[in-house]
This record gives C-alpha cells, sequence and structure tokens, in this order.
C-alpha cells in the first residue's frame, strides 16, 4: 500500500471552511421555514464537530473515511448543496494523499476505522498476575486434600 500523509493545515482549513457553511446553511434554511433542513444540518454538525476539532487542531493523524462515516450515520439526509466543494475537498484531504483506490483497498475504509483520539477501548478481558494465579492454585491444591 501507498505511504499517506496527512496534509494538517489543508485539512484544518479545509474543516473551519466547512463547519462555517454548515453554520451558514442552517440559518439559510431557518430563514427561510426549513426547521427539518436545519435539523439535519445540526445533527450533521453533532457527528462531525468531534473529528473538525481534531482537524483544526491539526490533530488527525492517520487517513478518515468521511464520506462513509456520514453515509453510515445520516443515509440519505446529508446532502447540503452549499457545502459540496468544501465537503469533496475534506474527503479528499482525509484520504491522507492515497488514491481512491487505495484508500478503498486500506484497513481506514475496510474497517471503517475511526481517529485514534475518537476510538471506544478495546475492552480487556481480566487477566490475574503470577502471583494471583499461584494463589488459586494453592487454594485448588488445598482444597483437593
Amino acid at each position: 500500500m501507498q505511504e499517506y500523509v496527512m496534509q494538517k493545515e489543508e485539512l484544518a482549513k479545509a474543516a473551519l471552511k466547512l463547519r462555517e457553511v454548515l453554520h451558514v446553511a442552517r440559518e439559510d434554511f431557518l430563514k427561510r421555514g426549513y426547521p427539518g433542513s436545519a435539523e439535519c444540518v445540526d445533527y450533521a454538525l453533532e457527528l462531525l464537530n468531534p473529528i473538525l476539532d481534531l482537524c483544526i487542531s491539526n490533530e488527525l493523524e492517520e487517513p478518515f473515511d468521511f464520506f462513509g462515516y456520514m453515509v453510515r450515520n445520516m443515509r440519505d439526509q446529508f446532502w447540503i448543496p452549499y457545502d459540496d466543494p468544501h465537503w469533496r475537498r475534506l474527503c479528499d484531504l482525509g484520504r491522507g494523499g492515497l488514491t481512491h483506490k487505495d484508500f478503498l483497498e486500506s484497513n481506514f475504509a475496510k474497517q471503517k476505522i475511526m481517529p485514534k483520539q475518537l476510538r471506544i477501548p478495546q475492552k480487556v478481558e481480566y487477566q490475574p498476575g503470577e502471583s494471583q494465579q499461584e494463589r488459586v492454585k494453592r487454594e485448588l491444591k488445598f482444597k483437593e486434600k
């Protein structure tokens, strides 16, 4: 697989612009009397803000599938005509310089990997230490006699 390179400054600019455009779209929907559309924008911002924050703070370290993430979470609700070029820019930068094909073949896309800072820690099963294991063995031997 091709190496990825995160363009953190460009990601920050794109994330800021997308956030700005979404806020403008939200206000425009409210002014035009479309509260349902404004709620969709609110939901999109709720989903995107943690990741946009990572981009803006230059902390997104790995490629991220923005498009797949939003499609999984919003289905066909995510369509805002105002942000299309900004959304596409963020999606392109999120691939970390990988071609679309290479990105889709990577584990980042296949396994739907969230950014490191937003991953839910894996549940680790309890493993008793050696001293605990020895104590249990002694107790079992004692009970057998």
